[in-house]
């Protein structure tokens, strides 16, 4: 992947804090949801267990 994200995705990916839109597939056409936002520092809340 070479998307100018590419590292926070795969970092991202890695860390279980987004899947992407299926398959292992990130869609950086489309904009991200509240509820999506919101999903992201929840995840990355409870995997550091705090």
């Amino acid at each position: 992947m070479d998307a100018y994200c590419a590292n926070a995705v795969t970092w991202a990916a890695d860390n279980g804090i987004s899947k992407g839109t299926g398959s292992g597939l990130f869609d950086f056409a489309n904009d991200c949801t509240s509820a999506q936002i919101t999903a992201f520092p929840w995840r990355l809340y409870m995997e550091k267990g705090d």
